[in-house]
């Protein structure tokens, strides 16, 4: 079954926003070649209202692909990097069937 999943950020100073965008951007290149993703989508908040800053919404075949994903070295590098930066983050998996 597809999935989607959803990562919502809150960062701890706005000017800090562009730097976790920039890792999000340049993780998602690089696990192009290494991991099968149908859809990457990465976006501030550009809104005046919201509880996030960052939302990242990834869109995996199956639960098996979302493991390998979440275990693959890159993306560790990332939340590793990130994650002094964040004070929030909120994630949820849906099956992607939901937006047919």
């Amino acid at each position: 079954m597809a999935l989607r999943h959803i990562v919502l950020l809150k960062v701890a100073k706005k000017e800090d926003v562009s730097i976790c965008v920039e890792e999000l951007k340049k993780m998602r290149e690089s696990l192009k070649p290494h991991v099968p993703i149908l859809s990457f989508i990465i976006s501030e908040n550009i809104g005046t209202y919201g509880s996030a800053d960052v939302v990242l919404i990834v869109d995996f075949p199956d639960a098996a692909t979302l493991k390998l994903y979440q275990e693959h070295p890159l993306h560790l590098a990332v939340v590793q990097k990130n994650t002094p930066i964040t004070t929030e983050r909120l994630s949820i998996q849906i099956p992607l069937s939901l937006f047919e």
